[in-house]
């Protein structure tokens, strides 16, 4: 019989479901929960953002972007950013959408980097 790799036991679980669990059996008590845990939105997809989801869709955009992020969606950001905070933010240079962020640091490089993702990214980094 086949062994499962031992690193596979250092998984354990994901704590942000372990905390759902515990607010859905509090919001089952009649007590108001407001969540944090997974980032699931408590207000529905406006009209729009669905209709653009469906149009993209419908046009074949079905599968994963481009590792640098769409150039329109950079753009964007650097636009709204440089007009926002008025910091000069180049799209093609300084905008980073995309889970590939972290590989195009270099040492030295000044940014910021939060924790994308599920809990299972830890096990990925991990090499699990």
């Amino acid at each position: 019989m086949k062994q499962i790799a031992q690193r596979m036991h250092s998984l354990g679980t994901e704590s942000a479901f372990e905390v759902l669990a515990k607010a859905k059996k509090l919001e089952a008590q009649g007590k108001h929960v407001i969540h944090l845990e997974i980032g699931q939105p408590d207000f529905p997809t406006p009209p729009h953002i669905c209709a653009a989801a469906f149009q993209a869709m419908q046009q074949g955009y079905t599968g994963y972007g481009p590792a640098d992020g769409l150039i329109e969606l950079r753009t964007a950001i650097s636009e709204h950013i440089s007009t926002t905070r008025q910091i000069e933010v180049g799209s093609d240079a300084h905008t980073f959408v995309g889970a590939g962020d972290i590989a195009r640091a270099f040492a030295g490089d000044a940014g910021v980097a939060g924790q994308r993702g599920f809990g299972r990214g830890r096990a990925h980094g991990a090499g699990l």
